[in-house]
């Protein structure tokens, strides 16, 4: 399992690249969409701390909260250490939104894979403004 408080939660598209990013001290998560049409990988790319955590279309399930982000992995035994990935994070309501409408994106030809939770997580962190 990895678990941090993101600092920072961007969202970009670049170069038909739609990135969702969660960043912390030293460990950061990231969801890429190719959004290209005749994309050669017609998945999402999920990516943790580095290449080698990283993989196309390997989360069973993935929860964003007001507060945090889980994943949960398909096949834990390709990487045990990844199992599970919850992160932390304070961001407002708009940045949230964009987030959340990024993710759907992202996530748009997985179906059952991702889901919004308006309401935070118990215990994590408080929405307190805008990042």
């Amino acid at each position: 399992m990895v678990e941090f408080t993101a600092t920072t939660v961007d969202v970009s598209e670049e170069d038909d690249l739609l990135t969702v990013q969660f960043s912390g001290k030293r460990k950061y998560l990231q969801f890429v969409r190719d959004l290209e049409p005749d994309s050669v990988r017609p998945t999402y790319y999920i990516e943790v701390n580095d290449q080698g955590g990283g993989g196309y279309g390997w989360a069973a399930r993935v929860e964003l909260h007001r507060g945090s982000i889980t994943i949960v992995q398909a096949k834990p035994e390709r990487m045990p250490e990844l199992d599970r990935v919850e992160v932390a994070f304070k961001i407002g309501k708009r940045r949230f939104d964009a987030v959340a409408a990024a993710l759907e994106r992202i996530f748009a030809t997985a179906p059952g894979v991702f889901d919004v939770r308006e309401e935070a997580e118990p215990g994590a962190a408080a929405d307190g403004g805008g990042m």
